[in-house]
């Protein structure tokens, strides 16, 4: 591979204070791993005083795949996370046992029955990675709680968790540390990749760890995980952090073409104008895209301009797998799913944010399914997994026996489970009234009812809006699912209750190890990928930026993120006009 000048100087370096400020698609990973090889098989330093540190396994796999083609596999590299494991284990501590999520929302149930534990977990860990502990004072993060609630949750939470001596990820890193300052641990040469997303415990154990060789790689540009207690200040301050440092860049852009560079950085520029060593992205390839501007009245219409976009691109000869549609939500993916699943377009989304797979509306078609034919299984597992009323508080064990006993009779699950004997007079009471439900159901269907009023009379019977609300405290998150139901009845076409379920049980997404089709995602989940084709969705002010975002910067940097993972072509879609991030990028 031919390396140019800036590489070459990150590669050769030997020791010292060194900062490198990496633009999106500049070769970063390769000249880390080239700067490593330089040193063992150049310079003759020892692999084992080498680590390396970055943040997901799938870096830290794809790096050592790498190094071990270089015949370098004693270079440690290390998550953090791995890297306080093994501390943890050289020093005699074993940290395995978890505290189960089940555990945590009874605890957390204990203080508020409608506690959101999720969204809790997410703020406690929030504070432990600044350090913080419930005797502290906290670091602000955005919350539907008081910090005094907050400070309740925190407490039973510690406490419950040293009850059953288990621990979490946070505390692996606190521990951690402690052994480092006391038993001293130091490698000569430090590498840190994606150094904007270090939180405050993250920096330092790398100061615990490094002695006079540290390395810094990343783009405060896309530092975008703010939620978690990343901050890009250390990077950003490196050569204030430690006088002398170099900050070095590596500016050729080699994915996109020139016009994408040079809007992304007209961009992301401004909210830059404090950092002295910023530099604009060069791009290597000097032809011009495309840049194009889609405007829709709402995301139905978007996603039929999209998906008619699509569907032009794959006729005239494009490959789905180059083609990435990514938003800031994933609310902003439902009309389009359904969409590209009308027209058996191929696609990949994360089961996280595809609608279908959306805890409701899976439990929806799953009573849905089983009007229609009562003798699915899989429907029968789903409508009883959601434990919504009058299944709300029958024990997993439950469906274990009644999937046992089925098999021994060769029955349906649903015809063994209302025959079944429970030993209280309650869930007794819990199977008639469902049984009773379904069979209303059934003779709706069987009368004619439409497939909306179906839906509507699910919705009714079994408590769906109740269920929501008392599982998602968060009224935005409430409002959100309660609309996902208006969204499955938009696709009801005719008043065929067969082939509508037909078409959302459709199993799109190719049972295959690697992702085919159009992809689908967040752009959190984007970071580090390129497509050919690139859809940005669901611009609006409210959205994309979010209201509630911790700071327009950061929503700055997600929405530069998602311009730089375009290759050749790049639509925006926005909704409604006059939106803040159209706007600053067109300069309307």
């Amino acid at each position: 591979m031919e390396f140019n000048e800036q590489q070459k100087t990150i590669i050769n370096t030997h020791g010292g204070m060194i900062c490198v400020s990496s633009a999106a698609g500049s070769g970063k990973t390769s000249s880390l791993v080239e700067h490593i090889n330089h040193l063992v098989n150049t310079l003759g330093e020892s692999e084992k005083d080498i680590i390396v540190i970055s943040f997901t396994r799938a870096a830290v796999d794809s790096l050592k795949k790498k190094l071990s083609k270089l015949s370098l596999s004693f270079v440690a590299v290390h998550t953090f996370h791995s890297l306080a494991a093994m501390i943890l284990s050289n020093a005699g501590i074993s940290v395995s046992k978890t505290f189960p999520l089940w555990k945590v929302d009874n605890c957390f149930k204990k203080i508020a029955k409608d506690a959101d534990t999720e969204s809790i977990l997410s703020w406690i860990g929030f504070q432990k990675n600044q350090g913080r502990s419930f005797n502290d004072e906290f670091v602000f993060k955005d919350s539907d709680y008081e910090d005094s609630e907050l400070r309740v949750f925190f407490k039973a939470y510690e406490k419950e968790k040293n009850n059953e001596n288990a621990y979490d990820f946070e505390d692996w890193i606190l521990m951690a540390l402690k052994e480092l300052k006391k038993h001293s641990m130091k490698y000569r040469f430090v590498i840190n990749d994606e150094t904007q997303d270090c939180n405050a415990l993250n920096i330092q154990m790398l100061k615990l760890i490094s002695d006079k060789n540290l390395m810094v790689i990343g783009d405060a540009r896309q530092s975008i995980y703010g939620f978690r207690g990343s901050d890009p200040s250390f990077f950003l301050n490196f050569d204030k952090e430690f006088p002398g440092a170099k900050v070095l860049n590596l500016d050729t852009n080699y994915r996109s073409c020139k016009n994408i560079v040079e809007q992304s950085n007209n961009f992301i520029k401004p909210y830059f104008k404090e950092y002295s060593h910023y530099a604009d992205s060069v791009s290597f390839n000097q032809e011009n895209g495309i840049i194009g501007l889609i405007s829709s009245m709402d995301a139905k219409e978007e996603s039929l301009k999209i998906a008619d976009k699509i569907q032009k691109m794959i006729i005239d000869g494009r490959d789905p797998n180059d083609i990435g549609v990514i938003y800031r939500l994933n609310k902003s993916s439902e009309f389009l799913e359904a969409e590209l699943r009308k027209r058996k377009i191929p696609y990949d989304i994360a089961n996280d944010s595809s609608f279908f797979k959306r805890r409701e509306i899976k439990g929806l078609l799953g009573y849905l399914q089983l009007v229609d034919n009562v003798h699915t299984d899989g429907a029968f597992i789903d409508v009883f997994s959601l434990r919504n009323e009058p299944l709300k508080f029958m024990a997993g064990s439950v469906l274990e026996d009644v999937r046992r006993q089925a098999g021994k009779n060769d029955e349906s699950m649903y015809e063994t489970f209302i025959d079944f004997k429970l030993p209280n007079v309650w869930q007794q009471r819990g199977i008639t009234e469902f049984h009773n439900n379904i069979t209303r159901l059934v003779m709706q269907k069987d009368k004619g009812v439409s497939v909306e009023k179906l839906i509507d009379n699910v919705v009714k019977i079994f408590g769906m809006e109740k269920f929501i609300k008392d599982k998602y405290p968060n009224y935005d998150e409430q409002k959100e699912r309660i609309a996902s139901i208006e969204v499955l009845k938009s696709f009801v076409k005719g008043n065929n209750l067969k082939g509508f379920l037909e078409y959302a049980n459709s199993d799109n997404i190719p049972k295959k190890k690697k992702a085919e089709g159009v992809r689908l995602m967040s752009i959190h989940r984007v970071k580090g990928l390129e497509f050919h084709t690139i859809f940005i969705v669901g611009v609006k002010d409210g959205d994309f930026p979010h209201e509630r975002a911790s700071s327009i910067e950061e929503e700055a940097r997600i929405y530069y993120v998602a311009l730089t993972r375009a290759k050749q072509e790049l639509y925006i879609s926005q909704l409604g006009t006059d939106n803040q991030f159209i706007n600053k990028y067109f300069n309307k």
